[in-house]
Formats: C-alpha cells, sequence, structure tokens
C-alpha cells in the first residue's frame, strides 16, 4: 500500500530530480497539482445539502437536508430550489430511479416513514414505507428496478418500486443500524452498518450474508459504492479508513493520512479510481490499489456526499459554506 499527500515542497522535488538526472536516470515525477474548486451559494440559508446525484437533465440534483427542499444545480452554477417535504422529515441521500425520477430517503426519525421522488419539473410524490419506527437513510437503484432503501428504525433493508410497492427484510442481527447501499457489480444489494462491523450483501429475494470489517464496531461506517474496478468500496467515519470489499467477501482497509478526517461521501470515477469527501475539508482520491492522494480545499469547508457530474468534474455539498461545490482534479 502507498500513500502520498498532496503538498510536497518544490525545492525537495528539484533536489530529487538533479540528483536523478546526475546519475543518469530519469528524473523522478513531480507530484500532481492541486485541484482546483469553485463553490456555488444556496440561495435559502442553512440547507445542509446532502444527497447529491447526476441527473437525467443533465444537471445535479441535491437534498436540503435542513429546509426539507430539493435543489438543482446546472453545471454553470446556477441554482434553483423546489418545494420539498417537512423540515423534520430530513430529505436526506438520493439516487436516479429506473423511472428517471430522483428519489430521496427521509430521515426523520418517527415523523417520515417515507421515501420520496421528483420529476425534473418538480412534481414530488412521497410514498409511505414501514409503520414507525422507520426512517430511511440512503437510498439507491437495485439491479430488479427498485429503489432500495436502508431502514435503520427498523433495522431492515426495504425496497420500493416506481409505484409505490414496499417489501422490508430484516437484518440477521439486532441494532445493527444500516447506512449506506448501493447496487454490486455481482447483482446484488450491498449496504454497510453504522452500529456494527458489518458490510452486507441482499438478494433481489431478501437474503442477507453479512462480512465483518478488521476495524471491528468503532468503524461506523457510512457510504457504500461500486467502484470502476468491480469492487465495493466503503466509508469507514470513525476508523479513518476506507476499505474495499470483493464481490465474495474479501476485506482490505487503507488508511487515510489525515488523522480525524472524518471520511463521509464516496463515489466512482471516470478515471478508474474512486474519489471520496473528508470533513476537515479536503477531497481525496484512492485508486485500486490502495494509493490515497489528498486535495486541501479551503479553510473551514465540510464536503459531505460527492458524485461524478456530467461535466467529468465531481461535484459535492458543503454544509459549512452552504454551497454546492464543484472540483475539478
Amino acid at each position: 500500500m502507498r500513500i502520498s499527500i498532496i503538498g510536497a515542497a518544490t525545492l525537495a522535488v528539484l533536489l530529487a530530480s538533479c540528483s536523478s538526472q546526475s546519475a543518469g536516470i530519469p528524473s523522478a515525477p513531480t507530484p500532481p497539482p492541486a485541484g482546483t474548486f469553485v463553490e456555488y451559494p444556496i440561495p435559502t440559508a442553512a440547507a445542509f445539502p446532502e444527497g447529491i446525484v447526476a441527473g437525467p437533465d443533465g444537471a445535479l440534483w441535491f437534498t436540503e437536508n435542513g429546509t426539507g427542499k430539493i435543489g438543482r444545480a446546472t453545471t454553470a452554477g446556477a441554482i434553483g430550489e423546489f418545494p420539498g417535504v417537512a423540515v423534520a422529515k430530513g430529505p436526506l441521500g438520493m439516487a436516479v430511479g429506473s423511472d428517471a425520477r430522483m428519489w430521496f430517503a427521509e430521515d426523520g426519525a418517527g415523523v417520515s416513514n417515507a421515501v420520496g421522488a421528483i420529476t425534473t419539473a418538480g412534481t414530488l410524490t412521497e410514498y409511505p414505507v414501514a409503520a414507525a419506527p422507520s426512517f430511511s437513510r440512503r437510498i439507491a437503484l437495485g439491479p430488479d428496478g427498485r429503489m432500495w432503501f436502508t431502514d435503520p428504525g427498523n433495522n431492515a433493508i426495504g425496497a420500493v418500486s416506481t409505484t409505490g410497492a414496499v417489501t422490508e427484510y430484516p437484518l440477521p442481527q439486532a441494532g445493527e443500524s444500516p447506512y449506506g447501499i448501493a447496487a454490486g457489480p455481482d447483482g446484488n444489494v450491498w449496504y454497510s452498518c453504522v452500529s456494527t462491523d458489518v458490510v452486507g450483501k441482499m438478494t433481489v429475494g431478501g437474503i442477507a450474508t453479512e462480512y465483518h470489517v478488521p476495524a471491528g464496531a468503532t468503524a461506523k461506517m457510512l457510504a457504500i459504492v461500486a467502484g470502476p474496478d468491480g469492487n465495493l468500496w466503503v466509508v469507514e467515519t470513525h476508523a479513518d479508513q476506507i476499505a474495499k470489499v470483493t464481490t465474495s467477501g474479501t476485506i482490505v482497509e487503507y488508511p487515510i493520512p489525515t488523522v480525524a478526517s472524518n471520511p463521509n461521501g464516496i463515489t466512482g470515477a471516470g478515471d478508474g479510481n474512486v474519489w471520496f469527501t473528508e470533513g476537515v475539508g479536503k477531497i481525496a482520491r484512492i485508486t485500486p490499489s490502495g494509493t490515497i492522494t489528498e486535495y486541501p480545499l479551503g479553510a473551514g469547508m465540510t464536503p459531505y456526499q460527492i458524485v461524478l457530474g456530467p461535466d467529468g468534474n465531481l461535484w459535492y455539498g458543503d454544509g459549512a459554506t452552504n454551497s454546492i461545490g464543484k472540483f475539478t482534479p
């Protein structure tokens, strides 16, 4: 495992280059340049942008956990907002459905008991799921065309059709508190848990198989994504690690260079790597072999969820600056 961090001194690079040339061998590679970013303010204060996806209309769609609204950002940075759900319902994760609507989870424990969907024209519909204490955190399009979501209130994984038919599948262990969810390359749905050391896969029929990460229950796993390399990649927020999980359940963990980095969102990208956010104001890249490179943003920024945009840039929500950000490596 190799780890690199942006910011090596220019003098050190020049000295290494001169030394290599004098020895008759190629000079050492120059460290990659810092990425560039721009942030676009959200019109409504305290929006706390959470889930973010690339919509079928070429724009970025996001949830506003702090206002209950749904937002839309063009790749030029123009932001609009649509009426959403009650603030107490706390829209959270978001995913594009097979019906070209943006579906979102509702994190309002004890008050939501639903998931929602919004069209590109702004028409919003809610679909009741299980009874209280049901609430949902993340949502993903499954291999069967249904929208799959985590329901920590009922310790279950749920699935809803585009017409609103809901089925919930209880998890094998009590108190797992499922959080992240993603469709895997193996035709299963994968999920990560906050309260246990479990990464699990579930068939579309609801049969679960679970794997324990080496970091243990302190990992507090949040987001999970299917990477471009055919593996699942998981954020271990409290352990300051990124875990790679094969479809057969083999797990390798990679420490993040920054201590207390608080990693949150994660996404695959067109460069063949996986990118993730750090709550300490950084965007980071991890290669399939585990090499991590960190790119600092401005002071006081808190990037959260992240997605590859239709323009080839990485887009994220920033709760600290109340903005939607665009990052270009």
